[in-house]
């Protein structure tokens, strides 16, 4: 376990984001395709032309919940379970966004709440750690908020 105090080369900082963040899109798209095939009768998929070039599913949960995948991250049972007529494609203007304000739960709490339910975004880390050359030690990629320890050290949550 890294400690608070250690220093870490930027090179480590961003491959271990990329790794983590390889990771939450591998959960989400186990998680959209539980939900689709859970609830397929309420699901609706359409197609979105983002930014004039990228191609995406996007999947309707309802009129309050919308999550886009690759097409090619979609299963096609998932497409044959819930679409009945033929995709069209629809071009929006996509405005990629950082905020967070809106949203219910925190990374952490979203975390926890997935893991509960059987999907455990470490299990989709390419790595569990990355090395720093620098400095000379491994640096964790978990998710610290879903780790478990029985030691009296505690973990230190780093998101």
């Amino acid at each position: 376990m890294t400690k608070p105090t250690e220093r870490i080369d930027w090179g480590t900082v961003l491959e271990r984001a990329s790794v983590r963040k390889k990771a939450l899109y591998g959960a989400k798209t186990v998680a959209v395709h539980r939900l689709a095939k859970a609830a397929s009768e309420r699901t609706r998929i359409v197609r979105h032309k983002l930014d004039g070039t990228r191609v995406m599913y996007c999947f309707y949960f309802g009129e309050e919940y919308s999550f886009h995948q690759p097409l090619d991250a979609v299963a096609d049972e998932v497409l044959d379970d819930v679409t009945t007529d033929e995709l069209q494609t629809t071009v929006i203007d996509f405005e990629p966004s950082a905020e967070t304000r809106t949203l219910e739960q925190s990374l952490q709490e979203a975390l926890r709440l997935l893991a509960s339910r059987g999907l455990d975004a470490n299990d989709y880390l390419d790595a569990k750690t990355v090395e720093d050359y620098d400095w000379g030690y491994e640096r964790s990629t978990t998710f610290d908020c879903l780790e478990t320890t029985d030691s009296n050290e505690p973990v230190v949550d780093d998101q």
